[in-house]
């Protein structure tokens, strides 16, 4: 009798057979093709917009003017109205002082600066009367000269006169003392030793008379013959017209110093500095009695001093060790006479900064960029606190700086930093509390306008070594097909489109580096109102 399979083996046998024949179908249909559906990407249309590029960089902030306020040592501080980043108006009050004290520090930078004009006037003085002094100088000098020649002919030729006379003289000493002590070895070294010794001319000849003149009952002491020195009156005389002489060449060489005005500029430059130094004090000490202003609307950017203090700087020179002589004496030994005098009257000191509006951002720009970046033309500057600022250029340097390091922006053709290129400097005038002096501010400046031209979303561009591309998508065969594009003017979001796509194709919004021309897609269209 045949045995029949249980209805649970049955179910199992024809879930198996359903298993087997779908994973069939699958596997035919991957082969088939019937599965490949492509890349999951979102599509744009290409349509016509108006863009404008620009040009983006970022600068360093800085004011266009500073307010330095000085004080002066001794001065009291009554009132401090303002600190390190407070906003002021113009004509606001930033401190107060009580300047009664100075009335001293005045005067005597009123007393040095007298002093200085008194030797700048007396010099001008010397120097007319050196003039007049010159021409009778230098006659003087010419006959004290022609004087001197004629005094060393004379002594030339008693020299040669006296010399001869000294050799006769020798010989006859040398032969009678040789004969008085039967050595003419000795006698020959005493008689050289005499001839060759340092005495004068006159000294020698009177110790070779006495030789000559000795017997031998008068060789005692032979130190007898050392007799006092005196000059010959040919030689004596050229000495004296020499030192006159001399003497004559350095009152004409400070005469011709004071005639020339050499020294002038010196004793200018001092009584300017003087003067300077005079004029900045009482400046400053009639601001000080009017208390600082500011000037224009600003930012505080430095304060030095505090309510209450009497203000006490660094000691410098004082002005009553004021010396023009040693100054001048610095000066003509290669002293510097700007370091020199402002030890004098430099007695002041930055107090308070303000920088002043309109704020400025410096950048750089690339040879490139000069076409589009002008004086003139209007910025958009976006301030740390998010709004968008106005502004202008105001500068574009006529000569480029050089770099001082490698640039990636020069690299790329871009614009850049501050490390080298053409300095530019956009004014704000009306800056917020996000433009901090001392920081970067990113600056676009609008460089060219297109109305109505083909654009595409800058994301979906990919490039190559020679070309850019876009994947356009045919909806009939659900495919892409990688078309080669030229662009145009970029303005951050689009570029404009010069060739390549048209108006209403379809292109693929963000391709990714494995996609290949005729590649299957499913497209979902994203286009942006």
């Amino acid at each position: 009798m045949e045995k029949k399979m249980s209805k649970k083996k049955i179910a199992m046998l024809c879930t198996l057979g359903v298993v087997i024949l779908a994973l069939l179908v699958v596997a035919i249909g991957y082969i088939a093709g019937w599965f490949d559906k492509g890349y999951d990407v979102d599509v744009v249309t290409v349509a016509q917009r108006n863009i404008t590029a620009t040009f983006d960089t970022s600068g360093t902030v800085s004011s266009s003017e500073e307010g330095v306020f000085n004080v002066v040592d001794g001065i009291k501080v009554k009132k401090v109205n303002v600190k390190v980043g407070s906003v002021v108006k113009k004509g606001d009050v930033l401190a107060e002082f009580d300047a009664s004290s100075l009335n001293s520090v005045l005067a005597e930078k009123k007393s040095a600066l007298a002093e200085a004009q008194k030797a700048y006037k007396e010099y001008q003085s010397n120097s007319a009367s050196a003039q007049s002094q010159l021409a009778s100088l230098k006659n003087q000098v010419a006959q004290a000269e022609k004087e001197v020649a004629e005094l060393e002919k004379q002594a030339q030729q008693e020299k040669r006169a006296a010399d001869e006379e000294t050799k006769q003289q020798a010989q006859q000493a040398e032969d009678n003392l040789a004969s008085l002590t039967n050595d003419s070895s000795l006698a020959g070294k005493i008689i050289d030793n005499i001839v060759n010794s340092s005495e004068s001319l006159q000294s020698i000849k009177n110790m070779l008379d006495m030789i000559s003149s000795m017997n031998s009952g008068s060789m005692g002491d032979m130190s007898a013959l050392m007799g006092s020195m005196s000059a010959g009156s040919a030689q004596y005389e050229l000495m004296q017209a020499q030192m006159e002489l001399a003497t004559l060449k350095m009152s004409l060489m400070t005469t011709e110093a004071q005639a020339n005005g050499s020294l002038e500029s010196v004793y200018k430059s001092v009584y300017e500095s003087a003067l300077k130094g005079y004029n900045e004090t009482k400046s400053t000490i009639d601001t000080l009695n009017a208390g600082w202003i500011a000037a224009e609307d600003g930012v505080v950017s430095e304060v030095n001093i505090t309510e209450g203090e009497k203000v006490k700087l660094e000691a410098k020179s004082a002005t009553s060790s004021f010396d023009m002589t040693s100054i001048i004496g610095a000066v003509t030994s290669g002293g510097d006479i700007s370091s020199l005098v402002s030890g004098f009257f430099a007695t002041d000191s930055v107090g308070m900064r303000v920088q002043y509006y309109p704020l400025e951002v410096s950048f750089m720009i690339n040879k490139g960029d000069l076409g589009s970046v002008a004086v003139g033309k209007k910025v958009n500057i976006e301030s740390e606190t998010g709004a968008i600022l106005e502004g202008e250029v105001s500068f574009v340097a006529a000569v480029a700086s050089a770099s001082t390091g490698m640039d990636i922006n020069s690299l790329l053709g871009g614009a850049g930093g501050s490390t080298g290129g053409i300095e530019t400097v956009v004014t704000i005038d009306e800056p917020d509390s996000g433009i901090v002096i001392g920081l970067d501010a990113d600056v676009s400046i609008e460089t060219e306008e297109k109305q109505a031209c083909v654009t595409v979303p800058v994301e979906s561009i990919t490039y190559d070594d020679k070309h850019a591309y876009v994947f356009v998508y045919d909806p009939a065969e659900k495919i892409i097909k990688q078309t080669v594009v030229e662009t145009g003017i970029l303005d951050g979001t689009y570029y404009e489109i010069l060739s390549g796509v048209e108006k209403g194709d379809i292109i693929v919004r963000t391709p990714v580096s494995t996609m290949a021309d005729g590649d299957k897609v499913i497209a979902h269209n994203v286009d942006e109102k």
